[in-house]
């Protein structure tokens, strides 16, 4: 019997499972902050030998939720750290660092896994009567706007060990542009949230931080001080691709990106019901006669990737509950012959290891070969091998989707052999998430977040 403790970890793992399922699907270029951790703090050098993290006013986790204001008349947005977005929360600040870091105030994110293609960051600034902005000022002004003499545009850094140190980059911004006219709030708890500023850079690749520091303004504490809103990181999301090929039937997911991509959980749906669970149809991760290194087949305890739920030609999905598995860049997972050749509707929709899901629309091919067995779009003798493998003992050398691997599949790979598959790809779109894909996430993650509790696991 589960425990009481148990039963409300359950619960909340499904109440976050149900937030990430409608949250927006990622596109070709996004922010990538929420898919990171918000750094805010203040430090007396460039280096960030000597940072101190401050996290003074409101939630840390706002500043990089997505989550922005737009209200800039004086005292019209509430200081009040209650981390509520929107008009009473929505952001934190630095006030009381600067006394004994000095002046420099940061705000920036970190993420666990390499990011590429990073090409400008925006921040937005809220601005008390005391500090809240990057500048020199030293001079209460409650309710007056900013000069031009009261903004210094930070600068921009980038990490590539985690934050243990930081190198400057090169970059426009148009902070002081934005920030010229913008009437300072009168007073505490009141301000003013200001606008987005943007710094354009060249991109940046393979770097894990981000941030901008420069001089905290205003009079507060002796040095000053930052208060933001929001901070936005753009650039090309590191995730997987879901190729279809119309011709073969084939999905497979393919990391088509620069750094490593690791997931826990899979699932692939069909509102049209265009999924193939025959013997010649989906080979799932638990049977690992496909899998590339790394893809444990499960065998119901949760160290191995395991069926989940009662797969359909709506529906199939899998579970690695104890770990991870990743694909290096240019490397693909099979899912053997998916597609029936309905309707072409298929999505896919993963969850990384940061604990994000993340959908992505099929994108679907057309050219591939019938008797590549092996899925490496060539016929040659490995095919052959794996037909001699399976004729008159299985689907799994069948390229003429009967469901067997006979003398006719063997015709098709001579008439393909030496052949190399050139595809051409038509994108797809993302359906909404069904109430079943709910359900069966809820299921699955309240599982991977109680198993030290409950500890078992066992196919649903």
């Amino acid at each position: 019997m589960t425990s009481p403790s148990a039963t409300r970890i359950l619960i909340v793992a499904f109440a976050l499972t149900i937030h990430w399922m409608v949250s927006p699907s990622p596109s070709a270029a996004e922010n990538l902050a929420p898919r990171g951790t918000a750094i805010l703090g203040a430090g007396n050098n460039l280096a960030g030998t000597n940072d101190v993290a401050i996290e003074h006013l409101g939630p840390l986790s706002e500043i990089n939720d997505g989550v922005s204001m737009s209200n800039l008349s004086a005292d019209g947005y509430q200081i009040d750290a209650d981390g509520q977005a929107g008009a009473n929360g929505n952001g934190a600040d630095t006030f009381a660092g600067g006394a004994t870091t000095i002046a420099l105030d940061y705000v920036g994110v970190l993420f666990s896994e390499p990011q590429f293609g990073v090409a400008s960051v925006r921040v937005q600034n809220f601005l008390a009567n005391d500090g809240g902005w990057w500048g020199p000022t030293a001079v209460v002004a409650g309710g007056a706007p900013l000069t031009a003499a009261d903004l210094t545009a930070p600068q921009v850094q980038v990490t590539t060990n985690n934050g243990t140190s930081w190198t400057t980059i090169s970059a426009s911004s148009d902070y002081l542009a934005a920030y010229t006219d913008v009437v300072r709030g009168s007073g505490f708890p009141n301000a003013t949230s200001g606008p987005f500023a943007t710094f354009t850079f060249a991109a940046q690749n393979g770097i894990d931080g981000i941030r901008l520091i420069g001089n905290g303004a205003g009079p507060a504490d002796g040095n000053g001080f930052i208060g933001v809103n929001e901070f936005e990181v753009l650039g090309t999301p590191q995730q997987l691709s879901f190729e279809v090929d119309v011709t073969t039937g084939r999905a497979r997911l393919v990391n088509n990106v620069q750094s490593n991509i690791s997931f826990d959980f899979y699932q692939v749906s069909s509102a049209g019901g265009a999924l193939d669970l025959s013997t010649a149809g989906w080979n799932s991760f638990e049977n690992p006669s496909l899998n590339p290194a790394g893809f444990p087949g499960g065998t119901g305890g949760g160290s191995g990737w395991e069926e989940l739920g009662n797969p359909d030609s709506h529906l199939v999905a899998e579970g690695f509950l104890l770990g991870t598995s990743a694909l290096a860049p240019g490397e693909s997972a099979t899912l053997g012959r998916l597609f029936n050749g309905g309707m072409q509707d298929l999505s896919l929709r993963y969850r990384s290891a940061a604990g994000a899901f993340i959908d992505v629309p099929a994108t679907f091919l057309k050219g591939g070969l019938a008797a590549d067995f092996d899925f490496n779009d060539t016929v040659n003798a490995a095919d052959l091998a794996a037909w001699r493998a399976n004729v008159g003992t299985g689907a799994a050398a069948d390229a003429d989707r009967d469901a067997d691997s006979d003398g006719a599949d063997f015709l098709v790979w001579q008439r393909q052999v030496g052949a190399i598959a050139a595809n051409v790809s038509t994108a797809g779109t993302i359906p909404e998430p069904t109430s079943l894909a709910l359900l069966l996430y809820g299921s699955f993650y309240a599982r991977r977040i109680a198993r030290e509790s409950a500890g078992i696991f066992s196919k649903t």
